[in-house]
């Protein structure tokens, strides 16, 4: 098949598509065009499918641990499929990663690729991402649902202000509840259920807490675990409540706020059965007390057992 030269706005809004299937967002520099230009703009699919792209792009993604694989898959298959072109591949610490991206974004030379989560919604509000919904209605795969646990669209941004598709959905991230089965079996407790509420669980980590041994009940995960699912947990009407994405917008004084509040001083202050920021500082493992062996419990997310738990020195279960 006979290459096609296509510019490198159409070559990056097709992209977005192709080199990663349904999980990226496409990022422009500024002056940033409406979304109904931008599509219109754009290459049909049948266009873009035929066409044997060149030039080079960036596609930046935060840290996934063994899962990067995946990543460096996709791009080599990319590249094979379209010798003309070259993806350089951006990988940065989950942090590290959105300072690089509102730093290029500021600058005006965004990486042209992204792969992210729902903070991304910020960056679609602003204005920052291309539209992709000609691609998603006219992609013969994404437009049927009963191949799909869920809606491929990422109707989250849809929902809350965007009106358009900006990323498509890679996959669903489960909050879940590990737990030291050894610490379990040397107290005689029996293992967390389906059925427990967090009263049951802050209930069994005053039980598992032994200073003397230095040992905790509990440890709230990373920033997203305990910011995101303990307020997801407390069932805000309002998407804006959730204070990882939008700290200015969020009502600490809510219910939903002081419900939050109120189990970390529980926990923290009262029971004193969830291991202290400044303790777990001091372990230089992968989710640090827990990860040491010193914690009973630990509310993560299924990222977690597939990127280090494996290699974890004891006995454990979710």
């Amino acid at each position: 098949m006979k290459d096609k030269s296509i510019s490198r706005r159409d070559f990056l809004r097709w992209s977005a598509m192709a080199a990663g299937t349904a999980t990226l967002a496409a990022c422009a520099p500024p002056p940033v065009a409406t979304p109904k230009s931008d599509a219109v703009v754009a290459p049909t699919v049948a266009e873009a499918a035929s066409a044997g792209l060149t030039g080079q792009i960036e596609y930046m993604h935060y840290d996934l641990g063994p899962a990067n694989k995946s990543r460096e898959e996709a791009v080599a298959a990319f590249e094979k499929a379209n010798p003309g072109s070259k993806i350089k591949l951006t990988v940065l610490p989950y942090g590290d990663m959105w300072t690089k991206v509102a730093a290029t974004m500021a600058a005006g030379q965004p990486p042209d690729v992204m792969y992210g989560d729902f903070s991304l919604v910020r960056n679609a509000l602003d204005g920052q991402l291309l539209a992709m919904d000609e691609y998603f209605k006219a992609d013969p795969i994404l437009n049927k649902p009963e191949l799909f646990i869920t809606n491929m669209a990422d109707d989250v941004q849809a929902k809350y202000g965007t009106g358009n598709i900006h990323a498509l959905i890679l996959g669903a991230w489960v909050p879940i509840l590990y737990y030291n089965k050894d610490i379990f079996d040397a107290a005689k407790e029996p293992y967390p259920t389906d059925e427990w509420t967090w009263d049951d669980l802050r209930e069994a980590a005053k039980r598992l807490t032994d200073p003397s041994k230095k040992q905790w009940g509990f440890q709230f995960g990373t920033t997203l675990d305990n910011v995101g699912w303990m307020w997801w947990g407390q069932k805000p009407a309002e998407f804006w409540a959730a204070p990882q994405q939008f700290p200015e917008r969020t009502q600490f004084d809510s219910p939903e706020g002081l419900g939050v509040m109120q189990l970390y001083y529980d926990m923290h202050v009262n029971d004193k059965s969830a291991i202290t920021a400044e303790e777990a500082k001091l372990y230089e493992v992968y989710a640090s007390g827990f990860g040491a062996g010193k914690v009973a419990m630990y509310a993560g997310g299924d990222w977690d057992a597939g990127w280090s738990f494996r290699e974890l020195a004891f006995k454990w279960g979710m």
